[in-house]
C-alpha cells in the first residue's frame, strides 16, 4: 500500500517550522554569550574622517578653551536646554545654507558637535559637512547632551544662535565658562 502524496499546504508548513527552528538555534547560538554577533547590540556609525570623539568631561575642558559647541539637534530640543553658547546648526538646515553663510566658521580653530547621543546620526552628519567645508579640529560628544545635563554642567535655555543671525555679529556664540 503507497502513502498518499502529502498536500502542498503540509509542505509549505512543515518548511516554515523547520526555517523557525533553524533561526532560534541561530540565535540562541550567535545571539548570546561572549561570541554573540552584533544582532542586538546598539549600532555606533564610524566617525567622519578627520573628527575625533569626546566625553563630556573632554567636552567641557575644551568649552573652556573658548571650542565652538554646535547643537545638532532639532530647534525645540535646542530651545529647551543647550551648551551655553552653542550654536544651533540641524544637519537639515545645514544642507540647504549658503556656502557663503558658512564662510562665517572658517576663522573657527574647531568645534564640538552633540546631539542625543550615540544612537543620533545628526553630530556625525554636521560634523561630516562642516569637514568637507574645510573646519579642521572637529569633535563630537558622542555621550551627547542628555549626558552633559547629567553631568551637572551648565545649561542655557532659548536664546537661539545660528549662522543666520548672531554668529557673524560676534564670538558670543563661543561660550565662556568660569572654573
Amino acid at each position: 500500500m503507497s502513502r498518499p502524496d502529502p498536500r502542498p499546504i503540509d509542505v509549505v508548513l512543515g518548511a516554515m517550522a523547520l526555517l523557525m527552528l533553524g533561526t532560534a538555534v541561530a540565535l540562541l547560538v550567535h545571539g548570546f554569550g561572549s561570541a554573540a554577533l552584533p544582532l542586538f547590540r546598539r549600532h555606533e556609525p564610524a566617525l567622519p574622517a578627520g573628527t575625533r570623539s569626546v566625553s563630556v568631561q573632554e567636552a567641557h575642558h575644551l568649552m573652556k578653551q573658548r571650542m565652538l559647541f554646535i547643537d545638532a539637534r532639532s530647534l525645540p530640543e535646542y530651545e529647551s536646554g543647550h551648551v551655553p553658547g552653542a550654536l544651533h546648526l540641524h544637519p537639515a538646515e545645514l544642507a540647504t545654507l549658503a556656502p557663503e553663510k558658512l564662510a562665517v566658521l572658517a576663522g573657527v580653530p574647531g568645534a564640538v558637535v552633540y546631539c542625543e547621543g550615540a544612537s543620533c546620526g545628526a553630530s556625525r552628519r554636521v560634523a561630516e559637512m562642516l569637514a568637507d567645508f574645510g573646519l579642521a579640529d572637529l569633535a563630537i560628544m558622542t555621550e551627547g547632551f542628555p549626558a552633559w545635563e547629567r553631568a551637572g554642567f551648565p545649561v542655557e535655555v532659548g536664546g537661539t544662535k545660528n549662522v543666520d543671525t548672531s554668529y557673524p555679529a560676534s564670538t558670543k556664540a563661543v561660550a565662556t565658562v568660569s572654573p
